[in-house]
């Protein structure tokens, strides 16, 4: 079966169990020409399932150029889907989603804020913490309390200077490195 094949069958099929079933017997078939197809039935999708599986499909298949379907599906109605997306972004580690994920910490209510948790620590340990800084300061009230918590589980000495500094006034930071030691 060759691409178009694939897209001839996908397109016909109207369960969402079908499409599933497609989806996962063609993983080989795909090159990154691809992708804009996905994209669109994503996009197109009703069933929360199919867009699952189509994120799924795409965060397997397309890690290196997937980021911004990716961070699309960041405000899908589907937790499942927003949870894929999300760990396919923690995964990818790409510092253009660290905004993103922050921003879905201003729901209080979070179903995935563990998931989102581990993605943005997982982005913040390769390197550049100035994303999460420049949130620290514009973003609203849930985001700043959940950035000092962020920062403590990076755990690199980047990281820990940003916490100290935010939280603890200069003149107190001798007590809190003996402490820390």
């Amino acid at each position: 079966m060759g691409f178009q094949e694939f897209k001839d069958d996908y397109l016909k099929a109207t369960a969402p169990e079908e499409r599933i079933n497609i989806l996962n017997s063609v993983r080989n078939l795909s090159d990154n020409s691809d992708l804009s197809f996905f994209s669109t039935q994503y996009k197109q999708e009703s069933d929360g399932k199919v867009r699952a599986e189509i994120i799924n499909f795409i965060s397997r298949n397309f890690a290196n150029d997937s980021s911004s379907i990716l961070i699309d599906a960041l405000t899908d109605n589907s937790i499942e889907t927003r949870k894929m997306a999300v760990k396919a972004l923690g995964r990818g580690q790409k510092f253009s989603s660290i905004k993103p994920l922050l921003e879905m910490l201003s729901n209080p209510s979070l179903e995935i804020r563990g998931e989102v948790f581990k993605s943005v620590v997982n982005i913040g340990r390769i390197g550049n913490l100035n994303e999460i800084l420049e949130c620290y300061e514009k973003e609203n009230i849930h985001v700043k309390r959940s950035i000092p918590n962020i920062l403590g589980k990076i755990q690199n000495e980047d990281s820990m200077n940003i916490l100290k500094e935010l939280l603890i006034p200069r003149k107190k930071w001798k007590i809190v490195d003996l402490i820390l030691l």
